[in-house]
């Protein structure tokens, strides 16, 4: 079952940083995604997390699990 991405999270725009090849954490941006909103390959998006930027971090929800 295809649902919309904002039944699936809360979607906010955070700190927008220069994708590296290599890094301390992937980074997803917008344009990651299809017009069908599926994900396409992001493996050399990467940025180095600094304290400021941890809000913005995808965490695992219980919500998640099971999709």
């Amino acid at each position: 079952m295809k649902k919309k991405l904002d039944e699936l999270a809360e979607i906010s725009y955070g700190t927008y940083d220069k994708p590296m090849l290599e890094g301390t954490h992937q980074y997803l941006v917008a344009s990651h995604f299809d017009d069908f909103y599926e994900l396409t390959e992001f493996a050399d998006s990467f940025i180095d997390l600094k304290a400021k930027d941890r809000k913005f971090q995808l965490m695992e929800s219980e919500f998640c699990l099971g999709l």
